[in-house]
């Protein structure tokens, strides 16, 4: 399996996860006031893979595993902290999950791969300037 297939299956399924167990949580129904819920905790796995791309299409390959790891960590973050929530004891500031945890990956994805992607902005330009 590629980096690339790495890092986009555990986005995928990490989001997939979440929005699962949301909707399990709101009794499965999606109301239209509420849909912005769901779109809040999808957001951190999309701007993920966004940041991702140019990663896997760049020349440097430690990059590519970078943003691989980070997305598999990003999806193992939302199993433990999503998955204590679902299975384990259920208290009234547990919704608070769903508020934080796409706050705090949402942060961690600008900050991990907005500087990977600097990072390779500023190789391909000393790659250019050797040249």
């Amino acid at each position: 399996m590629s980096k690339k297939s790495l890092g986009n299956n555990s986005l995928f399924f990490g989001a997939l996860l979440s929005f699962i167990i949301s909707l399990h949580q709101a009794g499965w129904k999606v109301y239209p006031q509420g849909l912005g819920w769901e779109v809040w905790i999808i957001v951190p796995y999309f701007l993920c893979w966004l940041l991702s791309r140019p990663l896997y299409k760049s020349a440097n390959q430690k990059l590519a595993t970078v943003s691989a790891a980070f997305s598999l960590l990003v999806l193992l973050f939302s199993v433990m902290v999503y998955g204590s929530f679902y299975y384990g004891r259920q208290s009234s500031t547990g919704s608070l999950a769903f508020i934080f945890v796409p706050l705090y990956l949402t942060i961690a994805t600008v900050l991990v791969l907005g500087v990977a992607n600097i990072l390779r902005i500023f190789q391909g330009r000393g790659a250019n300037v050797a040249a």
